[in-house]
């Protein structure tokens, strides 16, 4: 207590020594307060005040605190009983100009799609990584706004890569989402992870990259399923496959299709609160006249062979079909790599993050035609707007992290699938995912899949003002950075939106997407001088850059640029070190008063 008296005392009144005496009306008068019958002696603290000036606070042993008016002079430092022990006269004390540290980068992008060479390489440019993958970043953060999975080949070495460095953030996308309801388990979740590697020719993420065997899936096929025309995987890499390869994968790729029918019937049977009635199409077959009912017009089928559909019940499992199902829930759950790569999913990411008042997500803020959120029930509760974000975060992590078997969980899991690709889905922002009619319908009409009315609304500032007060933040500083939806750059479409409020960040690796946007898409940094907007043309690959001298190119433009620049404290570091500041200037206060007591030795 005398070591702590003496450090209090010493530097408290050598801070304020140069501080000049208040006039005798503005000084403090004595006030005693009986805090407690047995208090040590302690003090005195030199205490300055923006109105009454320069005082010091003593307490006796008997628990009465004095204070006086301090005007300069020696002080005296007493022990714990009150026996006076010396005196301190304080100096003044020199310092040096005030120099805080600038605050770090942010470096934002988005839908990579499984493009590990393009997205590497991007890093690699920006100076994000070295030629060896190495984070070279410094304290500055990566955040990637969701979808890093499906399309592209290896998903998996990106999930790798980000592993390996430390300032990195994610915001879930409905590709990620739907890996990660996989790997909790969810049946429908599996069967669309199948269905996208099968569509785009990239099942060597499934078997090689986390080890999940197809052979039993494929032996069923080829012994179900005859002819498979329209289920003839896409080609993205040119590469060369035999007439017998692709006759295989096209059968694989339909038998998984009628699985994922069936399941995801099943589970709008259990969910009649999903609002999607309508999206269970195998029982609106009529398997004679072989035409299907959609929103209450019939289209003839393109492909009529369904073995394993009973039209009386069909969205039964056969009994085969069940066993595969079982057998892939399995393997899913007992991928070590999968597994690690979801666990990283929940600890780096979320639904949203709020970032230097900055909102980051990657789908939408579900609305209705007028603007309003879209208010949704589940579990008895209505959730909209940032509510309905916080709600879908907390039912994603119970779904992979509870271990309790029971149907509260089992729900949970199944919204792993509403969030993929649900008609409120805020990952999702479609009115329907229009898989089955681009299988069966060849009218194209059919395939529409209309977007949520924010994405009308987005284009007008007052709205995302809205947006951005919903949740916390400032409409007149703050951004809304957006991913999920490619920017048709080659038709006009501008990432910059609402005055300057909401930007979309949609990195456009995906092959599939190239011809649509006209570029490879955009990225973002974020800085202490302001935001630096990035897009990028198209990376063709290594054998292109070397034989023409290409490589990514990128342009920059500045967005916006701060007359001073961003330090730390003005920051959420900034903000979160304040708090903590005045946290402890509050229990000092509390110790000074008697509130709180030394433990007795």
């Amino acid at each position: 207590m005398k070591r702590l008296t003496l450090l209090f005392g010493a530097l408290l009144a050598a801070a304020l020594c140069t501080l000049p005496t208040a006039d005798a009306a503005a000084q403090p008068k004595p006030t005693k307060y009986n805090l407690c019958r047995k208090h040590p002696a302690d003090g005195p603290y030199i205490v300055y005040d923006a109105e009454k000036g320069a005082y010091a606070a003593t307490a006796d042993k008997r628990g009465r605190v004095r204070v006086m008016p301090y005007g300069g002079g020696p002080v005296e430092v007493r022990s714990s009983r009150g026996a006076y022990l010396f005196s301190v006269t304080p100096h003044a004390v020199e310092r040096g100009p005030r120099e805080l540290p600038q605050a770090p980068k942010l470096f934002v992008t988005s839908d990579l799609h499984g493009d590990f060479r393009s997205f590497a390489t991007l890093l690699q440019a920006h100076g994000v990584i070295d030629g060896d993958c190495r984070w070279s970043y410094g304290n500055n953060q990566l955040a990637v706004i969701g979808d890093i999975f499906d399309r592209g080949p290896r998903a998996d070495y990106i999930m790798d890569m980000l592993m390996a460095h430390h300032c990195v953030d994610i915001q879930w996308g409905n590709h990620d989402i739907l890996w990660m309801g996989a790997a909790a388990g969810n049946e429908a979740c599996m069967m669309n992870v199948l269905n996208l590697a099968l569509q785009y020719n990239t099942l060597d993420i499934v078997e090689n990259g986390y080890g999940i065997s197809l052979r039993d899936m494929i032996a069923f096929a080829q012994e179900t399923y005859r002819d498979c025309t329209w289920f003839m995987p896409r080609n993205p890499d040119d590469k060369d496959y035999l007439k017998s390869s692709m006759d295989t994968l096209s059968k694989v790729h339909k038998a998984v299709a009628i699985l994922q029918f069936k399941l995801e019937g099943q589970l709008l049977a259990r969910h009649p609160e999903y609002g999607m009635e309508d999206r269970r199409l195998l029982s609106r077959i009529d398997y004679q006249g072989k035409t299907v009912s959609i929103d209450g017009r019939e289209y003839p089928l393109n492909d009529c062979h369904f073995p394993t559909i009973d039209p009386a019940d069909p969205y039964a499992l056969t009994v085969a079909e069940e066993k595969l199902v079982q057998s892939l829930r399995e393997a899913f759950r007992k991928s070590e790599r999968l597994q690690r790569h979801a666990a990283f999913l929940y600890s780096h990411g979320s639904m949203y993050k709020r970032f230097n008042g900055n909102l980051l997500f990657h789908g939408c803020i579900p609305m209705e035609e007028d603007g309003t959120f879209t208010a949704l029930e589940f579990d008895g509760q209505t959730y909209s707007g940032r509510a309905l974000m916080d709600y879908a975060d907390a039912v994603a992590r119970k779904a992979y992290y509870s271990t309790r078997d029971d149907e509260a969980h089992r729900n949970c899991v199944d919204f792993m699938w509403y969030l993929w690709c649900g008609r409120n889905s805020p990952l999702f922002g479609r009115e329907k995912i229009t898989t089955f009619e681009r299988y069966f319908v060849s009218d194209r009409d059919t395939w529409a899949e209309r977007k949520n009315a924010y994405y009308r609304h987005i284009a007008q500032e007052e709205t995302c003002r809205r947006i951005l007060q919903e949740f916390g933040l400032d409409p007149e500083e703050s951004h809304i950075i957006n991913g999920h939806v490619p920017v048709r750059t080659r038709q006009g479409e501008s990432p910059i939106k609402a005055g300057g409020r909401l930007l979309v960040i949609d990195g456009g690796f995906c092959k599939a997407y190239h011809d649509t946007t006209g570029i490879a898409g955009y990225t973002l940094i974020y800085s202490s001088r302001g935001m630096t907007l990035v897009s990028h043309e198209r990376f063709d690959g290594i054998e292109a850059a070397i034989k023409e001298n290409k490589d990514i190119l990128s342009t920059s433009s500045v967005f916006e640029r701060t007359t001073d620049r961003r330090r730390v404290e003005d920051t959420d570091i900034g903000t979160s070190l304040r708090q903590t500041i005045r946290d402890l200037e509050q229990l000092l206060s509390a110790y000074r008063l008697g509130v709180l007591t030394p433990k007795e030795e």
